[in-house]
This record gives C-alpha cells, sequence and structure tokens, in this order.
C-alpha cells in the first residue's frame, strides 16, 4: 500500500462495518508518512554531507586557480536536489496535517515512542520471567522464553532503526539485564 493508496482509500466514501479497516489503513498511512519522512532526512543528511565536500573542494580549486565549471556544476546539481528534499518533506509535513490533523513530527515522535513501550514491556517481562527461573524446574523452559525474547528485542531495534533512524535502546526504560538475575 502505497502512500497515493492509502489516501485514496481513505478518502472513499465510508461503508459502515469498515471502521477497523478504516483504521488500519490510517495507521498504515501513518507509517508511510514517517517512513517517507525519516527517508528524506537521511538522503538530505547525505546530500548535505556531499555538498560541503564539493565546496570545500570548489574553494580548494578556487585557491590554486584551477577550473571549477565541473565542480560548480555538480555543486548546483546538488543544491537542487537538496530542494526537491525540502520539497518532498513539506509535502509530507502537509499531508499529515491534512489527513490525520497533526503535525508531521508529533506523528513520528507518538510513533516512534510505540517502539519504545513495546521495547520497554519486552524488557519488564524479561525480567519477570528471569526472577520466575530462579529455583524453579521449569528453568530450561523459562530461558528459551527468554532468549526468544531477545531475538524479537533485536528484530524490534532494528526495525526501529530502519524505520526512524535512532536508537531506541536508549530512549526505553532500562532494567536489570535479565541474564545477572538468572545466575
Amino acid at each position: 500500500l502505497s502512500i497515493a493508496e492509502a489516501e485514496a482509500a481513505l478518502g472513499a466514501p465510508a461503508v459502515s462495518g469498515d471502521d477497523e479497516l478504516r483504521e488500519r489503513i490510517e495507521e498504515r498511512h501513518r507509517h508511510l508518512l514517517v517512513a517517507g519522512l525519516s527517508e528524506a532526512r537521511r538522503e538530505e543528511a547525505n546530500v548535505s554531507a556531499m555538498l560541503q565536500a564539493r565546496l570545500a573542494e570548489q574553494s580548494k580549486l578556487r585557491a590554486i586557480n584551477a577550473g571549477t565549471a565541473r565542480t560548480g556544476r555538480m555543486v548546483s546539481e546538488l543544491e537542487q536536489r537538496l530542494n526537491a528534499l525540502e520539497a518532498s518533506k513539506k509535502s509530507l509535513k502537509e499531508k499529515s496535517v491534512e489527513w490525520h490533523g497533526a503535525k508531521l513530527s508529533k506523528v513520528w515522535r507518538s510513533e516512534l515512542e510505540v517502539y519504545v513501550d513495546r521495547l520497554a514491556a519486552l524488557r519488564m517481562l524479561q525480567k519477570e520471567l528471569a526472577l520466575q527461573s530462579r529455583g524453579s524446574p521449569k528453568a530450561l523452559v523459562l530461558k528459551r522464553q527468554l532468549q526468544e525474547l531477545d531475538r524479537e528485542k533485536h528484530e524490534l531495534k532494528v526495525a526501529a532503526r530502519e524505520v526512524f533512524s535512532t536508537d531506541i535502546a536508549r530512549k526505553a526504560a532500562t532494567v536489570t539485564p535479565w541474564r545477572s538475575l538468572v545466575r
């Protein structure tokens, strides 16, 4: 489902009984907007770094009176890409306000909080299971569950890093590691 498809579905007249479907589409639309903003921010950082490198190169070439037509053309192309990215981000922000009635930065933060809350909940669950496993005859079964939760936490962190370009492990509540509790 793309942003345009989600908007088309959201713009269609509501059919009774489609509330759950509409909520899923709205959630997917918000997620796509957030992912688009994160991708635009990453690309903007890359292009900005390339532009700074070209400007530094151009400055060095000017200092030795060398020709810089190629570098100047590359600089203008990078500036055009930056302008296009700014326009893309502005469009995403306007769509967020239009479709969800909230600024995209707030939507972005609320989406991030879902991941952070999920990570904190997994950490708390691991702590509870670790405390239960102390001296329990089911310690091996609980240890396998703890390891599975570790995998789930890792997948969650990777997914958040891909979508938000941020480390959610630092944002979630800290809990004593389960391995130190099991000993």
